[in-house]
């Protein structure tokens, strides 16, 4: 997985608050609670792949934890043609 070369020019454009033009991008909110404990459970929760999980999707990770080099295939649980492989990068 992790050595694919990506298929969009704009690799590392989301690390700005501005979203680069042209792709739809989906911004949820969810309340993870208060204090450190629910701050580090929603993290690990992002982290070990379990909010892709939550939804109907596979996930193939290379580690279990993301970080940089790591890469995620995600496939869609009920249509053929879907998916995706994510790669968390260092930021440049």
């Amino acid at each position: 997985m992790s050595g694919q070369d990506f298929t969009y020019p704009d690799v590392g454009a989301t690390w700005d608050a501005e979203r680069p033009a042209g792709y739809r991008h989906l911004r949820v909110r969810t309340p993870v609670g208060a204090g450190p404990a629910a701050m580090r459970n929603a993290s690990d929760a992002l982290m070990e792949f379990w909010m892709h999980r939550a939804l109907p999707v596979r996930v193939r990770a290379s580690a279990p934890r993301a970080e940089p080099g790591v890469s995620v295939d995600l496939q869609c649980a009920y249509a053929r043609r879907c998916g995706a492989v994510l790669r968390r990068l260092a930021r440049p």
